[in-house]
Parts: C-alpha cells; sequence; structure tokens
C-alpha cells in the first residue's frame, strides 16, 4: 500500500511558511523537535523537490504546529492558510484554468477540475462534485488518513478558488461524516 502523500510542488509552500517563521524566530529548534519526527526535520533541512511525493503526516504535523504557534491552536488559521496557498497557486499561474483570463469562463466545469487539483495535490482519497457554483457539495471519500488539518486548509483553498473563478462570495464549510468521508458543502451569492 502507498503512503499517504502530498505533492511536492504543494509541499514547498508550507515548508517555506515553517522556515520564514523559524528565521523570523517565531518558531525555534525545540518547536521544531517537540512537534516533528526526524523525517520531518530532513525534509525541512532538503529542498523539496516539486515533483516528488511527502507523507502526509508530516504536512498534518507542519500544519498542527504552525496552527500552535502562529495561530494560537485556532482552526480559523489553518482556513486563512489554506485561501493563502490558493493565492500563491493561482498567481503561480501553472494552472491554466485559474489564470485570469480564463477562470471566470470555467463556470461549473470548475467542479471537475477541481476533483482533477485534489488528485494532483494528494495520492489518496476520491473526491466528487456535485451542485452548481451557486450551491456545491464535495464528497472526499476513503479519506481515513485525510488529517483534519488538511481538511481545514483545503476548506480555505477551495473557498478561495472558487471565489476568484466566479467573482462571488463564496462560504464554505466542512464535516468529517465518517472515518473516511469529508464532506465540503458551499454557497455563493454576488459581491
Amino acid at each position: 500500500m502507498k503512503t499517504p502523500s502530498i505533492k511536492g510542488s504543494f509541499m514547498q509552500l508550507l515548508v517555506a511558511s515553517v522556515q520564514e517563521r523559524m528565521k523570523r524566530g517565531r518558531i525555534t529548534q525545540g518547536d521544531l523537535e517537540a512537534a516533528l519526527t526526524p523525517e520531518d526535520l530532513r525534509i525541512l533541512e532538503e529542498p523539496v523537490r516539486p515533483g516528488s511525493w511527502y507523507p502526509v503526516a508530516t504536512e498534518d504535523r507542519l500544519l498542527r504546529l504552525l496552527m500552535a504557534k502562529e495561530g494560537h491552536g485556532n482552526v480559523e488559521y489553518l482556513i486563512e492558510a489554506g485561501r493563502l496557498s490558493a493565492d500563491r497557486v493561482i498567481a503561480l499561474g501553472i494552472y491554466d484554468q485559474l489564470k485570469p483570463e480564463n477562470a471566470q469562463r470555467l463556470g461549473d466545469r470548475f467542479g471537475p477540475f477541481l476533483n482533477t487539483l485534489a488528485a494532483a495535490a494528494h495520492n489518496f482519497t476520491r473526491w466528487r462534485f456535485t451542485g452548481t457554483m451557486e450551491r456545491f457539495r464535495i464528497e472526499v471519500t476513503e479519506a481515513a488518513d485525510y488529517p483534519d488539518a488538511v481538511r481545514y486548509t483545503g476548506q480555505g483553498f477551495i473557498e478561495r478558488c472558487f471565489a476568484y473563478t466566479t467573482g462571488r462570495r463564496v462560504t464554505v464549510t466542512s464535516t468529517r461524516e465518517a472515518v473516511d468521508r469529508v464532506v465540503f458543502e458551499g454557497r455563493s451569492e454576488p459581491v
């Protein structure tokens, strides 16, 4: 069985966030050693390769460390981190569907694109989008190894991508309906 993992291109953003806080003294070596495994520490010390896969358990521990040190334990920190991650991915311009000239034309085809993007980010889980850009549901199955810290950042990521794509105000919630099933629900309205 393959290790549930995150693609390096997405992991780079998270590792850069931790390294930036280390440089500013907001996260200490002691914080790292208390929250992370030796494998996690090696990942922080070496360049993250965009095409490689990294354990989702490391992603979870890094997110929880950031939430504890920067977000005072509040999950809203993770949701906002997901929004900012979406901003960075959009700014990179690597997905044609998220380029300004294409994004708002994507319309209701955004749901299937999001399924594809999720598969590019993590090598496990299955995503199914139903609904419209105004009211939608995303069911994530095979999600037993999909940590809640990752779920909350996913919530913010989805919200920002939908807002960018539709030009509307979007609200997304998430729940873990079962051990192996997470559901994101969203609504949008004109700005």
